[in-house]
């Protein structure tokens, strides 16, 4: 590949050269209603500084397109962390509700009456990932 890459641009050198040696033509070139001469170097010149900006616009394009993906790769692992924190404090508030109701009281009494989902507040529900969890009594609603 190094070695076609190299060949291809001694063969545009040549090239250059061959067209900025020969500037006996010159051509009419007309823009915006307005006519201009110019020789084969001069018009040579100016393809390759427009050639030049493209690559530069397309290079542009390329760091933004990967910039905004390695964002949103981030941004994805972040969630996943976050999906996965919620999950385990969820798990662990479980984990001591059940103890709580399991234990007996401070003053020797029966165990605490268990709570059950339904009975639940909004903001007691747990929420996980975005999505909350529906309860028997919850009327179905299309999304």
């Amino acid at each position: 590949m190094a070695l076609l890459g190299i060949l291809l641009v001694l063969v545009a050198a040549a090239f250059a050269t061959g067209v900025l040696v020969d500037q006996t033509d010159t051509t009419t070139i007309t823009i915006f209603d307005r006519a201009y001469q110019v020789t084969n170097a001069e018009l040579f010149l100016a393809g390759a500084a427009c050639a030049t900006v493209l690559l530069l616009g397309l290079a542009l394009i390329m760091v933004g397109a990967r910039r905004s993906a390695a964002k949103r790769r981030q941004l994805r692992a972040v969630r996943a962390q976050a999906g996965e924190r919620v999950a385990t404090l969820e798990e662990e508030k479980r984990t001591l509700e059940r103890k709580l109701a399991e234990s007996p009281s401070a003053d020797g009494s029966s165990p605490a009456p268990q709570t059950r989902p339904e009975a639940m507040t909004v903001k007691d529900r747990l929420v996980a990932r975005g999505r909350r969890r529906k309860t028997p009594e919850e009327p179905h609603t299309p999304a």
